[in-house]
């Protein structure tokens, strides 16, 4: 009776714990996300605006966040090169706070549902490889 006791709490593996395969791919996962997260991209937008006759309609900004634009900024370098003028520049970042909870939620969405992926694959796995405990073959 002890035995069997014995052999059940040692296979019930607590649902908090997770092999260290799955750690090592949530690291991977969590570096790639925190560098679509840090790593500016540019995004181009398009307004309409006149200047000495000319249309000048293209602005390019540097953006950070994802999946959401969290801080945008353009110099005054950046906007002379792509518009030939720099009336149109952002000189400090302009943050948006709102977007902060909701990156943090999709991130940890994600992470969370690698984990329980890979955690559910391994364990049907070896559930699958035990042989039958009733001495069946």
């Amino acid at each position: 009776m002890a035995a069997d006791m014995d052999e059940k709490l040692k296979k019930k593996r607590p649902w908090f714990q997770f092999h260290l395969s799955t750690a090592v791919v949530l690291m991977f996962v969590a570096g790639g996300l925190m560098c679509a997260n840090i790593e500016g991209r540019r995004g181009t937008f398009y307004v309409e605006a006149h200047k000495d006759g000319h249309e000048y309609n293209k602005m390019v900004a540097h953006l950070y966040g994802w999946p959401f634009v969290l801080c945008e900024y353009m110099t005054e370098e950046e906007c002379r090169e792509y518009n030939g003028f720099a009336d149109w520049t952002i000189p400090a970042p302009i943050y948006c706070i709102v977007v902060l909870p909701l990156n943090l939620v999709c991130c940890l969405t994600i992470l969370a549902s690698v984990a329980v992926l890979l955690e559910w694959h391994i364990r049907f796995k070896s559930a699958k490889a035990e042989p039958p405990k009733d001495g069946a073959s």
